[in-house]
């Protein structure tokens, strides 16, 4: 594989994932939901949907995933 594909399949990833981000948020936003904690429903922080309107865990919820 050259570096122009790889750069292009790894573009292509990373659209992918936002897409699917997106589509998940409007899915919450559809349900109510968006705006909560998916695992502890908690409010998360408005700074923190303007910096990643995608997010879908608390802080605490995101850290013990990646503990786990």
């Amino acid at each position: 594989m050259t570096d122009l594909q790889n750069d292009s399949s790894q573009e292509l990833q990373r659209l992918t994932a936002t897409l699917d981000g997106v589509e998940r948020a409007m899915e919450r936003i559809d349900q109510g939901t968006y705006g909560r904690c998916e695992e502890c429903t908690n409010e998360l922080a408005a700074t923190v949907l303007e910096v990643d309107p995608t997010t879908m865990h608390c802080s605490q919820c995101a850290l013990a995933r990646n503990d786990a």
